[in-house]
């Protein structure tokens, strides 16, 4: 148009018979269209090259320093923190109801754990329990606190170390893996880690073994397979609301994917 090309000094003309070296973001684009062309000359089609309130032509741009290109793999590798969604259950006290907010049913889209290690040994390492055990005893503790066993009560009311710190503690929320402790808090997600309807065929009861119906806050179940037996990593959420989830088998390094930025709102993959 006639106001565009006025204000605009790279208009394509007969009186300039090069292309322009820098297009500028006022470059009215329907002026381009490729091939460009006049009556005495012929133009080859621009291929742009996009970088942040400027578009060059090929060939005159210029390569990013080394400190450019990192920057901008390190922002490439941040993304947004995806929430545990809550829902609404009624849960009995007594003779009275009350409404809860829980995490929603299904595996969590993220969990979190603070550690004050160095981040080369958590990737090479995963988490481990201070005290592992063989999963084997892993699933027959498993059974023992779905049957009415006292294990993760304990755990509950007196920490880690009441059952012989074989257990990691992690989070589905960064707030409650201790955040604001100055420790480094590590993104992590297991692949095929699925929540379970709790009854004897997930469990794989023995036939004088029954699941404790009476209790209310039963804790909530997390396998890799669709039964106790065929898993090969364990987690329990110690009661419904809990936003805590306990494994009973090591995290491997696999499921470590990165750490929670300090603005809380994203955090960076490894590498």
């Amino acid at each position: 148009c006639h106001t565009c090309q006025a204000s605009n000094p790279i208009i394509l003309s007969l009186n300039r018979p090069s292309p322009p070296s820098v297009l500028t973001t006022h470059t009215p684009f329907h002026t381009l269209s490729p091939p460009f062309h006049t009556n005495n000359f012929f133009l080859p089609p621009f291929r742009p090259i996009f970088a942040p309130g400027k578009f060059t032509t090929a060939g005159s741009e210029k390569p990013n320093s080394e400190e450019s290109r990192k920057k901008d793999i390190i922002i490439m590798r941040k993304i947004k923190i995806v929430e545990t969604e809550l829902e609404d259950r009624p849960v009995k006290f007594g003779k009275d109801t009350v409404i809860m907010k829980i995490p929603k049913f299904g595996a969590p889209p993220l969990l979190f754990r603070a550690d004050t290690r160095e981040q080369s040994e958590i990737k090479a390492q995963g988490f481990q329990a201070v005290n592992p055990y063989s999963l084997k005893d892993a699933k027959t503790d498993v059974k023992d606190i779905f049957t009415g066993g006292n294990i993760m009560t304990l755990w509950v009311q007196n920490g880690p170390s009441s059952v012989g710190n074989k257990w990691i503690s992690t989070a589905d929320e960064r707030e409650c893996m201790g955040f604001t402790s100055g420790r480094n808090v590590y993104v992590i997600k297991i692949d095929n880690l699925q929540e379970v309807n709790i009854d004897e065929t997930v469990l794989c009861l023995d036939s004088n073994q029954h699941i404790d119906v009476s209790n209310q806050h039963l804790p909530r179940l997390y396998l890799n397979a669709n039964n106790l037996d065929d898993a090969t990593i364990i987690g329990v959420r110690p009661y419904p609301k809990s936003r805590e989830i306990v494994f009973f088998t090591p995290i491997p390094p696999s499921a470590v994917i990165g750490i929670v930025d300090k603005d809380e709102k994203t955090y960076t993959l490894f590498d």
